[in-house]
């Protein structure tokens, strides 16, 4: 019987660990940076070692001016990017059409180049310039990091030119609400956890089938087999 409790917790703890497993896979951290009115034709843009921008969101900057952008790597360990979209008005569906929009690939809404693409590595910083004639119309740009894996973590923002950013975007940011995923692990979970009682219960009556004591082994007559010669009591007149 002890077998079969320790196979029914390794089971449930086996169970327990993947499941730990697809949801630190699955879960990512995004801390939102602070949203900042452009009070000129110039602004700083700072990334950090949380990956994230700061600010998240600039609005207001300047149609049909040249606009200086400050970019700075705070991270003292990673190389980050600073990569406005090509694309007016269009926010990311999910990182797997990163490579279609910036580069202008396949069939996605973005077929245009980068605005601008700033490579810096950790701990550096670069000064560049928005040409005038790159925005002249009010509309809202996303700009993200292209390192593998960083937007999905929450490098990404957006620039308003001639305009507030609409604040019901909803571009990279992971979905933290019980989906269908969530729902399929967990039903594994409790579909696995149940097989592992079973199993127990069943090989603990199996193993306790082995060991049991026979009757004669407790101080009890063993019972006659079926058909055997054993007299009967008479039956009173």
């Amino acid at each position: 019987m002890q077998r079969a409790v320790r196979i029914a917790t390794v089971l449930t703890i086996g169970v327990l660990l993947a499941a730990g497993g697809f949801a630190a896979a699955g879960s990512v951290t995004v801390v939102e940076a602070g949203v900042v009115q452009a009070t000129g034709a110039s602004t700083t843009i700072t990334a950090s070692s949380s990956f994230t921008f700061s600010p998240s969101v600039v609005n207001d900057l300047p149609l049909a001016t040249a606009v200086s952008i400050d970019f700075m790597n705070g991270d003292g360990a990673l190389t980050h990017t600073f990569t406005i979209i090509g694309c007016e008005n269009v926010s990311f569906p999910d990182t797997a059409q990163l490579s279609h929009f910036i580069n202008g690939t396949g069939s996605d809404k973005c077929q245009q180049a980068p605005l601008l693409n700033v490579v810096q590595g950790p701990s550096s910083s670069k000064t560049v310039t928005l040409s005038a004639t790159a925005v002249t119309k009010a509309g809202w740009f996303e700009f993200v990091c292209q390192e593998p894996g960083h937007l999905a973590k929450g490098m990404y923002g957006f620039l308003g030119f001639g305009l507030t950013v609409p604040a019901n975007l909803t571009p990279v940011t992971p979905n933290t609400a019980a989906g269908t995923a969530v729902f399929i692990i967990v039903g594994t979970i409790v579909t696995l956890t149940v097989i592992a009682i079973v199993l127990g219960f069943v090989v603990g009556r199996r193993e306790g089938a082995k060991h049991e004591m026979p009757p004669e082994r407790l101080g009890y007559a063993e019972p006659p087999a079926p058909g055997s010669d054993e007299p009967k009591t008479p039956l009173p007149p």
